[in-house]
């Protein structure tokens, strides 16, 4: 036989077929034709050759070349092959609806279509994607009589539509349901013409479903003895909320069979054999158009919206259903994203699937990111968490797709643009009131999305955002297509951006809606060099990731070209039921705070703790059991003494609550042995069977975050379950399942303020939630079987987490604990609400004089001195007393006059009325009530540390408008008054100091670049990278000649004896020719640029960073001073005094917590490099004003 193959197929079909044009139909089927009907039809792919046989009489179609032919025919028994399916009309009734409501029959017939209520007109909604208007009956009960109008087409007179049903028919409908939830298990029906007989369609009951769901079902009434006998065409499919379906059923009379169809896939084939049975009455012989018909008004309503509601007068073929679905598809087609799509892998990974395949670059600390796998959008999502805005330093996890060489990504961008995400935020509200960016790529001009500040907002609010730079003259010109929407926390948005070169307009959607439109005429201007990339959870920057958030992040992509209005419509039709479903999800774990009332607070069964005076702590739900105390490795006998645990009556909760003192994260001091379970099985089955944790607490760190694991109510090493603060400071929920299961809440524990936290592990739903304050804010999938912490482990801690030492700790807590319980089952959101109701009601009376109240604790005072306290806080008043209770237990208490201060208010108290190292209970008095501040310890000495003098660490750069060792921050320090502002220089090979502190930025090794290299690289304040003689030019110039500020410059280690001296060497002869030695001190962590240093200038101050020599040591190299980490000074507790004693300066790197920069001022340590410099020169004042 002559085998021709597909390369000749176009050849062929010119010559002997008329080929139809719609080689790409979404079915991509072969038909062949005989006199205008398909006599063949075939999957494109499954046929690979065609050959023209026995003397080209016969036509053969072959599988991949076998030789048994999938099909063979006279070769004069075809007319026609295609790729285009027969078209079928809708003969017996065409339902169409207007812009005014309104509903009519487009068929032949013209059938009357009226309403089923006297308001005549039903809510419509123009279709962008199916491009018609389309009717929605809402407010409809489910499964119930019609609320508002539905539309009726009666047929009770006309012989020839009965006749026609009765012959055999098809039915078509292009519809979606409304639903919250779970799919109520009655039957519903949108499209219908039932009442003891006739055809339509419906959602079944659970019990009639093909796979057991409530599935969309065929159900024509045939019978062979003319009693009621339903063919229940069952699909297998339950209809998601939110998305269409195409359904097409079809009744052969002559083959005895019913069929449904499904967006043209054929679901369900069952026997019907016998004669249409029409409903008995004709008062029920008309179609419900948004319900079933009967004998009055229409029945068993769905939230339904119709696009197309058809009927046809024969059983319609196969192909001819292939031909009905693809005219939908066709219009439902969903654009390509040709330059990028990026999608997140099981292993925490990104890959880009477009055809571009750009290289996507995980940059996290571990090279991973976190992905789950999202069942509702049927892939990994990505959860990046960053701090909300933050600098290139506070920005550790995002993707990075680099375009700055690949001039075609370029040319497609300039030309006009489309990108798309699907995304949602975690924040606690309000909302932060700062720009923050998930897929961005802006840096001084590019294109992007991100959350707005409220001044740019359309509606006044922190807006979704998408932000292209389109100039006219070349000059950056952002378009700000703001879209009045705010972001919810935790609900997922689709938001597509377009910008349309040719029309000079930039489109903002939300969920498929165009929410603005803004002129943006001119051309695209790109990113500075070094920023043209695209930040998946963030924003471009030469140094790295900047201004991201709490993300999670489904897909990211760009279009070359400018999507239509349609086009984005599909873009969002083929997700919105997903995203419906996916925030169900978290909505069904929220509920309106009437609702709570309803639902009482449950009661802890496993664990409750409560504090009382004294130190006393016992278990409610476990009368018999007594919780213990460990101080020191020992359990504690009960005795006083300053080891004693600290309880203290909390005026806010009306309780005692515990006062735990550890190191914030490290092995605590103090802690709870709350329950040793490992032998007591029925609490381990109560555990693993799903539990919740519950805990009211507050952190008292003298910081708000630290980069280190805290747990205050938790059983892990190895397994178990706990709540604790993860490593990027947000409150988290982790239950161990096979894994660790990470419910992050994306809220961050502020200083001294209050947390309800609740954590509930679900094991029928496989999930892990976390609650802050009563409101979901985070999920995460937990598969498996509960996994206990390892033998020896298990045990309930209350202020740290258990390790495998007898009476030993991890992670421990420092500030209050008010409750720990424990519940044998995962509580509901409702109960979640009301344990919160019942912690605000405990509030309720309580009173709150002021508010954001925090203060400085362990401060040392001199013996008959005063001791001041600095509380910040708003609400003070005139007249405002303290109270300092040795125990709130006393029956009087000194009350002191509060002084009112811009920040709050200032305490000052004689030292004799104070005992060293003793806690005070601090309570604010007005009016005769009280309110508690919390507890606070002082020393009391001798001699009083004159005040640390303070060091701004590379500038004072945590602000808007400056980063790490710019001019900026430089003058930001200047402008404080600070002590000095620290800065690092490297030699270049042309022997200028360049300012930065790596050794590269952005690519450029600095030692090895010439300075003309470096001074081109822009720092993310948009400044160029400085040489030293331009901070040394500032602080010579007039305006600062009279400031005390300093430049305190590091040295950097070159690798090598010989740079570093040239290094030290080229610094003392800048700082020389610039007039400013008196200005300027040196450090460095290379001894030999230290003894360099000296050398070149004697009477320079010079201070060793290493913490690896003596004072004496230095002494004898001619160096002034130590320059060493906090914990090498409480080691070697003598080197402050041997320094002092050999008048050398101490300084201490680089603490930011309070508590730290106290403890320092404590030790007499005379500077402390900052980057807090702003509370560092407050505590400063303190000790000032302490030795006046």
């Amino acid at each position: 036989m002559n085998i021709i193959k597909k390369a000749f197929w176009g050849i062929l079909c010119a010559s002997a077929f008329c080929v139809g044009a719609q080689a790409q139909s979404p079915t991509k089927h072969i038909y062949l034709y005989k006199n205008g009907t398909v006599v063949f039809r075939a999957n494109a792919e499954d046929v690979d050759s065609v050959a023209l046989e026995e003397n080209k009489t016969v036509i053969g179609f072959y599988k991949h070349g076998n030789n048994q032919a999938v099909y063979k025919a006279p070769y004069s028994d075809i007319d026609s092959l295609s790729y285009t399916a027969p078209q079928a009309q809708a003969d017996l009734l065409d339902i169409k609806f207007d812009e005014m409501g309104s509903c009519w029959d487009n068929s032949p017939l013209g059938l009357l279509v009226v309403p089923t209520n006297n308001n005549g007109t039903a809510e419509v909604d123009y279709n962008k994607t199916y491009e018609t208007w389309e009717s929605h009956f809402y407010g409809n009960s489910w499964a119930g009589s019609p609320k508002n109008t539905c539309f009726k087409v009666d047929y009770s007179q006309n012989d020839y539509f009965k006749e026609k049903l009765s012959d055999g028919h098809t039915l078509e409908c292009l519809f979606k349901v409304d639903y919250d939830g779970t799919i109520a298990d009655s039957e519903a029906k949108f499209f219908a013409a039932h009442e003891g007989g006739g055809t339509g369609f419906l959602i079944c009951t659970k019990n009639r479903g093909k796979n057991g769901g409530n599935e969309i079902t065929f159900l024509p009434n045939v019978t062979k003895n003319g009693n009621s006998n339903w063919i229940w065409g069952t699909s297998g499919i339950v209809p998601q909320p939110g998305r269409y379906y195409h359904i097409v059923g079809v009744w052969n009379k002559e083959e005895g069979k019913a069929y449904i169809y499904v967006d043209g896939q054929l679901m369900n084939v069952v026997a019907a054999e016998g004669e249409l049975r029409l409903p008995p009455s004709e008062a029920a012989q008309w179609f419900g158009v948004g319900c079933d018909a009967n004998t009055s008004n229409g029945a068993q309503c769905a939230d339904s919206h119709i696009v197309l509601a058809r009927v046809y007068d024969k059983a319609l073929s196969q192909s001819e259903v292939d031909g009905l679905w693809n005219e939908v598809a066709e219009k439902a087609k969903v654009p390509v994203a040709d330059l990028l799509d990026v999608q997140f892998t099981k292993e925490g990974g990104a890959v880009d699937i477009s055809p571009m395949q750009n290289e996507v670059q995980v940059i996290s600390p571990n090279n991973k990111i976190e992905t789950y796998y999202n069942k509702y959008y049927d892939t990994y999502a990505a959860k990046i968490n960053n701090k909300w805005s933050g600098g290139t330093g506070d920005t550790k996890t995002y993707c990075k797709v680099d375009f700055e060489n690949n001039q075609k990504f370029r040319d497609a961008l300039a030309d006009g643009h489309t990108i798309e995400t699907v995304w949602k935020a975690t924040y606690q509200d309000p909302i932060p009131n700062s720009e923050a960016k998930w897929f961005s790529a802006m840096q001084g001009g590019g294109t992007g999305f991100l959350i707005c500040t409220q001044n740019r907002g359309l509606n006044g609010g922190n807006e979704l955002t998408f932000l292209p730079n389109v100039s006219q003259d070349g000059r950056s010109n952002w378009i700000w297509a703001t879209s009045g929407v705010v972001p919810e926390a935790e609900k997922y948005y689709n938001i597509v951006g377009v910008w349309n070169k040719e029309e000079g307009k930039a489109y903002v959607y939300v969920n498929g809606e165009l929410k603005n439109t803004v002129d943006a005429k001119g051309d695209l201007r790109f990113a500075s060099s070094g920023a043209n990339w695209w930040g998946i959870g963030c924003d471009a920057n030469p140094n790295g990731g900047e201004q991201g958030g709490n993300w999670e992040i489904v897909n990211a992509r760009v279009y070359d070209n400018p999507l239509t209005e349609h086009e984005v419509a599909n873009l969002w039709n083929k997700i919105a039921s997903a995203t419906k479903l996916a925030d169900d999800s978290v909505a069904a774990h929220k509920v309106n705070p009437e609702d709570t009332v309803k639902v009482p607070a449950p009661k802890a069964d496993l664990m409750d703790i409560e504090f009382g005076p004294n130190g006393e702590v016992k278990d409610l739900a476990m009368p018999d059991h007594n919780p213990t105390w460990i101080i020191n490795g020992q359990a504690w006998n009960g005795e006083a003494g300053e080891n004693a645990p600290v309880t203290y009556f909390n005026t806010e909760y009306n309780r005692y609550v515990a006062r735990f003192d550890n190191s914030y994260g490290a092995k605590p001091n103090e802690y709870i042995l709350g329950y040793d379970y490992e032998n007591d099985q029925a609490f381990k089955d109560s555990i693993a069977d799903g539990h919740t944790l519950e805990l009211l607490v507050m952190q008292d760190n003298g910081n708000d975050v630290v980069n280190r694991e805290i747990k205050p109510f938790s059983s892990h090493e190895g397994g178990g379950t706990g709540i604790m603060i993860e490593t990027k400071g947000d409150w988290t929920f982790l239950p161990h399942t096979g894994a660790y299961r990470w419910a992050t809440s994306g809220v961050q524990p502020k200083q001294k303020q209050y947390y309800h936290v609740v954590g509930v592990y679900n094991k029928e739903d496989q999930k892990a939630y976390v609650y802050v304050d009563g409101v979901l804010r985070g999920t995460a999938d937990a598969p498996g079987n509960f996994q206990f912490a390892r033998s020896g482990c298990m045990r309930m801690i209350i202020g740290g987490d258990p390790d495998m030492s007898d009476y030993k700790a991890n992670n421990g807590w420092k500030g209050d604990i008010v409750f720990a319980k424990a519940y044998s089952a995962p509580l509901t959101t409702a109960q979640v609400k009301a344990l919160y109701s019942e912690v605000e009601q405990s509030k309720a009376d309580a009173p709150q004089f002021i508010s954001d109240c925090s203060y400085y604790d362990n401060l040392t005072c001199k013996e008959g001195g005063n001791a001041i306290i600095a509380i910040n806080g708003k609400g003070f008043k005139e007249g405002d007393k303290v109270a300092l209770y040795s125990s709130k237990d006393s029956e009087t208490a000194t009350k002191y006059d509060v002084t009112i201060t811009t920040d709050g208010a200032n305490v000052t108290i004689p030292t004799q009325d104070i005992t060293s190292g003793k806690r005070y209970h601090l309570y604010l008095t007005r009016d005769g009530k009280e309110q508690t501040l919390g507890v606070i310890k002082f020393y009391v000495t001798d001699e009083l540390p004159q005040g640390s003098k303070v060091i701004a660490h590379r500038g004072h750069w945590n602000v808007a408008g400056a980063s790490q060792n710019s001019r900026a921050s430089l003058k930001n320090a200047i402008d404080l008054k600070c002590y000095g502002s620290e800065t690092d220089v490297w030699l270049t090979t042309d022997g200028k100091l360049m300012v930065n502190h790596d050794a590269s930025y952005n690519g450029v090794t600095i030692k090895d670049a010439t300075s003309a290299q470096c001074k081109n690289l822009k720092l993310s304040n948009g400044e160029n990278m400085p040489e030293l003689t331009d901070f040394l030019a500032m602080i010579a110039a007039e305006d600062w000649k009279n400031d005390t500020t300093k430049l305190i410059i590091e040295i950097k280690d070159h690798g090598n004896d010989e740079l570093n001296t040239l290094a030290a060497q080229a610094c003392v002869s800048a700082v020389y020719e610039a007039d400013v030695a008196d200005r300027v001190e040196y450090i460095s962590f290379s001894i030999t640029a230290c003894k360099a240093l000296h050398e070149a200038d004697t009477e320079a101050k010079v201070a060793y960073l290493s913490g690896d020599k003596t004072p004496d040591e230095l002494s004898g190299m001619g160096l002034t001073g130590l320059d060493y980490t906090l914990d090498r000074y409480t080691s070697n507790p003598t080197w402050i005094k041997e320094a002092r004693d050999l008048e050398m300066t101490t300084n201490v790197w680089t603490i930011d917590g309070t508590d730290d920069i106290v403890k320092s001022n404590n030790l007499g340590i005379d500077f402390i490099t900052t980057n807090n410099p702003v509370e560092a020169l407050k505590i400063q004042k303190i000790y000032q004003e302490m030795n006046r």
